[in-house]
């Protein structure tokens, strides 16, 4: 009598189907977007007691400061790059101003006390249009002129992170220029 019950016929249909609209249903609230994700902003990093800030283990302003200017001598060097950059080689006032915005993303995006004046990762989008070439040149640039300031990997790794997490802010997608 009891197995009775369940041999009706579509028992097993009717609630294979209500678990799969349950289920259906209890996914969406889950489901995350990338619009909604890039609204929230830079996701924020689990604090390790008693550790220095990226910034400071980077050895601070004046470190930072080297690395930017590394980075936009290779940068300008860059044969990838010579589009962008070139007009900013040739006048003096707009390179200052472009270093010192780099230099203010860079210092802010690793913690520093640093505040980018326009949001950063936008602005430079905006001005050069960065295609996804373009994109990993001047990840390969910043890498290299870390290298070359002796930068331990550890702080290395975290900054390219970082940079890494700015990569849907910095790439132009075709046909929104």
């Amino acid at each position: 009598r009891f197995m009775g019950l369940y041999m009706r016929k579509g028992y097993f249909t009717r609630i294979f189907l209500i678990l799969s609209v349950f289920s259906f249903l209890m996914t969406i609230g889950y489901v995350d977007t990338t619009d909604a994700r890039r609204r929230r902003g830079r996701p924020r990093r689990a604090k390790i007691i008693n550790e220095k800030k990226l910034f400071e283990r980077l050895g601070g302003i004046k470190v930072v400061g080297e690395v930017v200017d590394e980075w936009m001598r290779l940068s300008i060097g860059d044969d990838r790059l010579a589009g962008k950059v070139s007009g900013l080689a040739s006048d003096p006032k707009s390179f200052k101003g472009f270093r010192s915005s780099v230099s203010d993303q860079l210092c802010e995006l690793t913690d520093g006390p640093c505040r980018a004046n326009n949001s950063g990762a936008t602005w430079a989008s905006k001005k050069f249009e960065l295609d996804e070439i373009q994109y990993f040149s001047l990840s390969e640039n910043l890498f290299k002129a870390m290298k070359k300031m002796e930068i331990p990997e550890r702080e290395i790794n975290e900054t390219m992170a970082r940079w890494g997490d700015l990569k849907s802010e910095l790439i132009l997608e075709k046909g929104n220029t």
